[in-house]
């Protein structure tokens, strides 16, 4: 029983992780450059004070919204991939597609076409 209960609340923890992950993409107004620079600032400054402290999965989320808002995303993953250990770097190649996604469900702009073989 002790397991059962275990694996509700860590199966919970899940899906209010991913709740809050789907219901935190509020794009700003697209329109608005400025609006969109302080987004991507905003989750660049969250995902590395998140890494910081241990949160790698929390922060590799929101680098790779940073990414998927970038203007220039390959540049973006070059210095990333310069200044991340090389294990969070592949998870957030690996999340960028279910990014790009919920950005595009949320009629945000993605990065399209973006390969692994993209970023050497």
């Amino acid at each position: 029983m002790h397991v059962i209960c275990m694996l509700f609340f860590y199966w919970a923890y899940q899906c209010s992780y991913v709740l809050n992950v789907l219901l935190y993409f509020q794009l700003p107004d697209l329109s608005s450059p400025e609006a969109m620079q302080k987004f991507f600032l905003q989750e660049v400054q969250i995902g590395e004070d998140l890494l910081a402290q241990g949160e790698i999965e929390e922060g590799v989320e929101h680098l790779s919204v940073a990414v998927a808002v970038c203007g220039q995303p390959q540049h973006l993953l070059q210095v990333l991939q310069q200044t991340l250990p090389p294990q969070v770097f592949q998870l957030l190649i690996q999340k960028l597609p279910t990014v790009n996604q919920r950005l595009s469900l949320s009629k945000g702009p993605t990065i399209k076409n973006l390969e692994e073989d993209d970023v050497e």
